[in-house]
């Protein structure tokens, strides 16, 4: 992800723009904050759920 993310950039400049909670991002943060999210995501599911339900996350 990360070679495809660098050869895009390379092909077309990133374009800032405002998102959900005002913040202006380009691309490069979006992708960072949606992978922060889905593993704060997977923390609360282990923690709710139990080490031994590894499979669900």
């Amino acid at each position: 992800m990360l070679v495809f993310m660098a050869v895009w950039e390379r092909h077309s400049s990133p374009v800032a723009r405002k998102g959900f909670l005002s913040i202006s991002t380009d691309r490069d943060d979006r992708l960072y904050i949606a992978l922060m999210g889905s593993a704060f995501i997977n923390l609360f599911w282990l923690a709710f759920s139990g080490a031994s339900q590894l499979w669900g996350s």
